[in-house]
């Protein structure tokens, strides 16, 4: 190895290391400065906040550093868990471990809700009606009484159709104005694969672009990866690079539930199915599309 390679290969050295410590510095300004802040309409300083999520490990391996934040803070967490994911049989097992995780990221376990109701059952091509998902949450909004309560976006990080379901169900409440007064809704942002699996790296983009952030202290990091952990029946190979390199390990950012222009076509969709037309090359029936709202989303 000559002299020249010698000093490229340091070169390269030197720029990893400066990106490296760069980096770690961003990510102490942001945890101390850009901590989660939701202002509310809600005259306390204390507050009660419900995190809903589909699938035991959802409240670890996406709304982890959400939970902590919030925790931080001072705030009251609940988790209600629509399903007790039985897609392989192991749903006792998986109840279980909700517990387990949520005590870890120190969530109290009266505040674990977990459902499993026979319409709402763990299946990634079967979605769940948005009037189901709404008669489950709609009476426990109203028993919990929270000022604030997260789910998922319409992607649901992961495109999981029960993840957008319940989605669709809050926006849909949301949109109906039959919430409880002073009730906030927020959604856990989906964000490009390119963005999704380069954990630290992702953190200059997300401070500067994001209104709400939830940023886990070195520790949580480690809560959320212990937490994860305990979930020893859904713990295979590609879940270790998952809580190595997901940002979603890392920070969450949420964005508002807001009420949206609804076409009168999709009410009466939704009371009568759509008719579908018959193709006569003999390929399926394709059912007649909906109209789209009138008002735009976001959506990555």
């Amino acid at each position: 190895m000559n002299l020249d390679t010698v000093k490229e290969y340091a070169n390269i050295d030197y720029i990893l290391i400066s990106c490296i410590i760069l980096l770690i510095i961003v990510y102490s300004f942001a945890f101390f400065v850009r901590k989660l802040q939701i202002p509310s309409k809600v005259p306390i300083s204390m507050q009660k906040v419900l995190i809903i999520t589909a699938h035991p490990d959802d409240e670890c391996m996406f709304f982890s550093p959400t939970i902590q934040a919030l925790l931080n803070a001072g705030h009251f967490v609940h988790v209600l868990c629509l399903s007790n994911g039985n897609f392989y049989g192991l749903g006792k097992t998986r109840s279980l471990e909700l517990f387990s995780s949520c005590e870890i990221l120190g969530v109290p376990l009266r505040n674990v809700h977990l459902f499993n109701h026979s319409d709402l059952q763990d299946h990634p091509a079967h979605p769940w009606k948005t009037k189901n998902v709404e008669k489950i949450i709609l009476p426990v909004l109203y028993y919990l009484q929270p000022h604030l309560v997260i789910t998922f976006d319409d992607y649901g990080v992961s495109g999981h159709s029960n993840h957008i379901s319940i989605h669709d169900a809050l926006q849909g409440l949301t949109n109906k104005g039959i919430l409880p007064n002073n009730l906030r809704g927020f959604r856990l942002e989906s964000i490009s694969i390119c963005r999704k699996y380069v954990s630290i790296l992702d953190l200059p983009m997300t401070v500067l672009t994001s209104r709400y952030l939830a940023l886990s202290s070195p520790l949580g990091f480690l809560k959320g990866w212990w937490a994860m952990l305990n979930h020893w029946s859904q713990f295979v190979w590609f879940r270790a690079l998952y809580i190595i390199f997901s940002r979603y390990m890392l920070m969450n950012t949420l964005q508002e539930i807001l009420p949206q222009d609804v076409c009168a076509s999709d009410t009466e969709d939704e009371e009568n199915p759509p008719k579908t037309e018959h193709a006569d090359d003999g390929q399926e029936p394709k059912p007649k599309r909906k109209r789209k709202s009138t008002q735009k989303t976001t959506h990555r």
